[in-house]
């Protein structure tokens, strides 16, 4: 039986393998949105907004966040003092090796970036990516102050700044059982009345993910047959891709979409499981999903610089449908990403996490359960 301090190895594959398809909901949202503003047929191209919403798939990145980071800091037996210090180490070693290279790859692509012409009414491929930069603004983004580099770099912030405050919330309920509960009421009610604090907002996602593995064994006994997991995938989806459709405050909308989150990562790791979930382990998927951080971080610079060079004949010979051309985008670029996040994965990230547990082994892993280290965005 799954309880609220451990993952089956099954449910920890499977949920590293959901942050990789919510990675590639990213990349498709991003072709799709230079195809909006570029002139093609735009047939069914708000659908593939809603269906690929990769607003969304960032919410799910912070509820995996609060889930993963929770369930490890539950299983700590140090002093709270040592347990701090080596959670803190573990997220800067995991965040920050593939933040330089990713970072790295961007500065040259961005030296090659003039050389091609600039694609007409494009405002996502030119604001994903500057055409020139200055050493001021590689240090302000190195330091996470901003992200003109690289835009998607923004959720580095955020995750950085609420994991090192999860601690806060995990620490509290030494105190009170109920402490968790009333900092996720406390990110709710600030939410509200500050919208505009965008570490706030996010602090509600990861704090419902913190709380979910409380839900595991109830989860466990509702979710007890193939309709009522299927139904509860189907709330969630509905739940995590349709609020941005209306017209909600940010902060409804982000609590909107880590409900839905949630409701998905629990029926796949509590719940029934339905033929569906097989999916996730399919290899190539659980290939995307262990180097997906990294794909995620040099998609930007390998898309905007295929549709430099290409993105008139993938137009052309996708008979000026956006949705085809987005498609084709999506696979080119990636045909150069996901080589580079498997080299970076292969010889950055893995080694430094790898070091980081060396320097403080805080937990210790039980036969049978395992403490996932990279099923969230950054996890």
């Amino acid at each position: 039986m799954l309880n609220a301090k451990s993952l089956s190895l099954q449910a920890s594959s499977r949920l590293e393998s959901l942050r990789g398809l919510a990675a590639i909901q990213v990349a498709f949202f991003h072709s799709f949105l230079v195809l909006q503003t570029t002139h093609t047929n735009q047939t069914y191209l708000p659908a593939m907004f809603v269906l690929f919403n990769g607003r969304a798939a960032v919410t799910l990145f912070f509820v995996l966040s609060g889930l993963v980071l929770g369930l490890s800091l539950r299983k700590s037996v140090a002093p709270i003092s040592y347990v701090w210090i080596s959670y803190s180490i573990r997220r800067l070693f995991r965040i920050y090796p593939a933040f330089l290279v990713s970072t790295a790859i961007t500065c040259a692509a961005i030296f090659l970036y003039p050389r091609f012409l600039p694609l007409s009414g494009s405002e996502c491929a030119d604001t994903l990516m500057p055409a020139s930069f200055t050493f001021k603004t590689l240090c302000k983004d190195l330091l996470l102050i901003s992200h003109d580099l690289n835009r998607v770099t923004w959720t580095l912030k955020m995750e950085m700044i609420c994991s090192l405050l999860l601690p806060v919330c995990y620490f509290s309920s030494f105190v009170s059982v109920f402490a968790p509960w009333l900092f996720l009421v406390l990110s709710v009610i600030l939410a509200s009345f500050f919208p505009s604090v965008i570490s706030v907002v996010v602090m509600q996602a990861f704090l419902i993910g913190y709380v979910l593995p409380t839900f595991s064994e109830l989860w466990h006994k509702i979710s007890c047959n193939a309709y009522v997991a299927t139904t509860s995938i189907g709330v969630g989806l509905c739940l995590l891709l349709f609020p941005r459709s209306f017209d909600l405050p940010f902060s409804i909308i982000t609590l909107l979409e880590a409900f839905g989150a949630a409701t998905i990562i629990a029926s796949v790791t509590y719940g029934y499981q339905i033929p569906l979930f097989k999916i996730l382990d399919k290899h190539l998927v659980k290939v995307a999903g262990r180097v997906s951080y990294s794909y995620y971080l040099v998609h930007p610079a390998t898309f905007v610089l295929v549709s430099r060079v290409l993105l008139p004949y993938i137009i052309y010979f996708s008979v000026n449908n956006a949705v085809v051309s987005g498609v084709v985008l999506w696979a080119l670029s990636s045909c150069i990403a996901y080589p580079l996040a498997w080299l970076s994965y292969r010889w950055i990230e893995h080694p430094m996490i790898t070091f980081s547990k060396s320097l403080y082994p805080y937990s210790k892993v039980h036969n049978g359960t395992t403490k996932m280290s990279n099923a969230s965005l950054a996890g």
